[in-house]
């Protein structure tokens, strides 16, 4: 079964597509011969773009993995040897509001259905109170659809067939981000030490607690990890020391492991292919990636 780990933050600019797409190439360099597939459920279509693939001309998307039920398989690309990508384009902007607006054409349907099909229930509706009345209606009504959990069983089959699942998610925790996190095994929190991080990282982790409690009993913080680190900048340094003793408070894993703010990142998107792959593992910038992997490892989140 593969390790599925998903990067998430509410906030945007955090590195997550940069920090996804290049823990994909370090794992690849580590394990030459393991497979891996990306997951891109951001619309913007940054992890294509790191390959060179160009996900707004593909015709499946994870869109349509969400909403139309197609199966994972059909929508993968190969991206780099090893690499491949489930790929998403601005479709995935409207997840949201398709979701909806399906959903209560839907319900309409079903309640139509259930008022032809239990017993008297048009005539007993006048003597009944609303509590009555949808206790009726819920025997009858079965939603197809979880809106925090439209990935449910979806990656079951490629499941078997990679080693590592990475997910990118977008900057929200609607039904994109809820649905990925009720799906992996661990998710890493990137985050950049600013003056409202803190509280960004609280509000993410209560999102985080419910998702564990009503979908995935198993998922694990595997950590947060502190992205764009000027380490002589006060505030950084400051930032990171308050939230590392938020983070031994609750028990939560703070990985050592330190990505540097660089243009390196971006330069090497722009060649088509993460840092990781294209830099030696000894470049000041990549080095950082492949020691976040060491402490994946270490903590045994991979293997």
């Amino acid at each position: 079964m593969a390790i599925k780990i998903a990067f998430t933050n509410y906030k945007g600019g955090t590195a997550k597509t940069t920090s996804a797409t290049n823990l994909a190439g370090g794992l690849l360099k580590t394990f030459p011969d393991a497979k891996i597939l990306l997951v891109e459920a951001d619309g913007q279509g940054n992890t294509s773009s790191t390959f060179n693939i160009k996900s707004s001309k593909v015709e499946n998307t994870m869109y349509d993995v969400m909403l139309k039920d197609v199966p994972v398989r059909d929508i993968i690309i190969n991206a780099y040897e090893n690499i491949d990508i489930a790929p998403a384009n601005s479709d995935m902007d409207f997840v949201d509001f398709d979701f909806m607006t399906e959903n209560k054409k839907e319900l309409k349907i079903s309640i139509f259905n259930a008022l032809k099909k239990i017993p008297n229930l048009v005539k007993r509706i006048v003597t009944m109170n609303l509590k009555e009345f949808i206790s009726e209606i819920d025997k009858e009504i079965v939603e197809k659809k979880d809106y925090f959990n439209l990935l449910n069983h979806k990656f079951d089959e490629v499941d078997k067939i990679y080693d590592y699942i990475i997910f990118d998610t977008p900057p929200e925790m609607k039904a994109v981000t809820a649905s990925t996190l009720a799906v992996v095994d661990h998710v890493i929190i990137p985050y950049e030490p600013e003056k409202y991080s803190v509280e960004g990282i609280v509000r993410l982790l209560r999102r985080i607690n419910t998702i564990r409690k009503e979908y995935n009993p198993n998922l694990n913080i595997a950590g947060l990890l502190p992205v764009k680190v000027s380490k002589k900048t006060k505030l950084h340094n400051e930032v990171m020391a308050s939230i590392l003793q938020f983070s031994m408070n609750q028990k939560i894993n703070h990985f050592n492991t330190r990505i540097p703010a660089s243009i390196r990142f971006a330069t090497a998107t722009a060649n088509g292919l993460p840092a990781t792959i294209t830099d030696k593992k000894s470049e000041k910038f990549t080095e950082s990636y492949y020691h976040l992997i060491d402490e994946l490892i270490d903590n045994k989140v991979i293997k």
